[in-house]
C-alpha cells in the first residue's frame, strides 16, 4: 500500500507509514478499505498545495480511474454532511474539493495500492531510453547478422576466383565496373548463388526481427528495458503492476507499427498527451512513470 500522504510503499497491514508516521488506511483480507484513519487531533489550516507534488493538485484530466477522495468536511461545504475530522468517501462528480479549501488525496490505484501514483516520464528521457537500446541491439544483431554475411562472401569469392579476379581487379588498368557487375550478376543468376544469398539475408533479417522484439517484449514485461532503467523508469499497467508478457507484446508489435506508421507522430504523441502516453501506451492501457528506489 501506497502512503496518501508522502507516497511512500508499506507492507499491507502496517498501521503507520515507515517513513512519515502517518496512520494508513485499514483493508480487509479481499483489499476493501474498512476504515479511515483515526482522526488524532484537530486539523490545522492547510497550507497552499505544491503544486508539483504528485496528487496534491487533484486529478489529472483523463487519470485512469479515481476510486476515492480524502478530505476535511466544512460546515458549510454544499452538498455533504458535516463530520469533524478525515473522511473517505467515493469520488463523484458533485465533489467539489479544492486545493487550498479542504485537504484531499487521489486515489488513482486500486485499493491494494492506495495513494501516490509516480510521475509519468515525458518524450526526451523516453527517447535517451530507446537510444541506449538500439545502441545494444545493433551491436548484438550487428554480429549475428554481419558475421555470417561476410563469410558467405569469402566462400563465394573463393568458389569463382578464377571468374571474379581478372575481371574485377580493381588495380587493373583495364578495370571496368561496369562489366564486373555484370559478370557478377551471371555468376549469380547462372550457378543459382542468388537465390542462396536472398535466402540468408531475409532468414537473417527474420531473426534479428524476432529477437529484437523479444528484447523489448521480455524486458518490459518485467519492468523496464535496459535503457529505461538507466534513466529510472518502468512501464505499469494502470494498477501500477507489471504489464505482464502479452501486454507487452501488443504494445510493441501493433502498438509501435501503429505508432511509427504515421512519420512518427504516435511517439511524438507523449510530448503532447496529458499522461506522456504514446499511441502504442493507449492500444496496451500502459504508462511509462518513475521508478521508485
Amino acid at each position: 500500500m501506497f502512503c496518501p500522504s508522502c507516497g511512500t510503499q508499506n507492507e499491507r497491514g502496517v498501521e503507520k507509514c515507515t517513513n512519515c508516521g502517518k496512520l494508513l488506511p485499514q483493508l480487509s483480507p479481499g483489499g476493501d478499505l474498512i476504515a479511515p484513519p483515526s482522526p488524532g487531533a484537530a486539523p490545522e489550516t492547510p497550507a497552499a498545495p505544491d503544486l508539483n507534488m504528485p496528487g496534491s493538485p487533484g486529478p489529472k484530466a483523463g487519470q485512469p480511474g479515481s476510486q476515492y477522495a480524502f478530505g476535511y468536511n466544512q460546515p458549510d461545504q454544499p452538498g455533504t454532511n458535516y463530520q469533524p475530522g478525515p473522511y473517505y468517501n467515493p469520488a463523484y462528480p458533485p465533489y467539489t474539493s479544492q486545493p487550498g479549501n479542504a485537504p484531499y488525496y487521489n486515489y488513482s490505484l486500486p485499493v491494494d495500492h492506495v495513494g501516490v501514483a509516480p510521475a509519468e516520464v515525458g518524450f526526451w528521457p523516453r527517447l535517451g531510453a530507446y537510444v541506449i537500446d538500439n545502441i545494444i541491439l545493433s551491436l548484438v544483431t550487428g554480429l549475428i547478422f554481419g558475421i555470417p554475411v561476410v563469410a558467405y562472401l569469402i566462400n563465394f569469392i573463393a568458389r569463382h576466383q578464377n571468374e571474379i579476379f581478372p575481371v574485377c581487379d580493381t588495380r587493373a588498368y583495364n578495370y571496368d565496373n561496369r562489366a564486373c557487375n555484370a559478370l557478377l550478376e551471371q555468376i549469380l543468376i547462372q550457378s543459382n548463388e542468388l537465390s542462396g544469398f536472398l535466402g540468408l539475408i531475409l532468414g537473417l533479417g527474420l531473426v534479428v526481427t524476432l529477437i529484437t522484439v523479444l528484447y523489448y517484449t521480455i524486458l518490459t514485461a518485467r519492468g523496464a528495458t535496459i535503457g529505461k532503467k538507466v534513466f529510472g523508469m518502468k512501464v505499469v499497467r494502470e494498477d501500477g503492476a507489471p504489464i505482464g508478457f502479452w501486454r507487452s507484446l501488443l504494445r510493441h508489435t501493433v502498438g509501435y507499427f501503429v505508432s511509427a506508421f504515421f512519420f512518427g507522430l504516435g511517439f511524438i504523441w507523449i510530448g503532447f498527451d496529458p499522461h506522456k502516453q504514446g499511441w502504442h501506451d493507449k492500444i496496451a492501457s500502459t504508462y511509462v512513470v518513475r521508478a521508485r528506489p
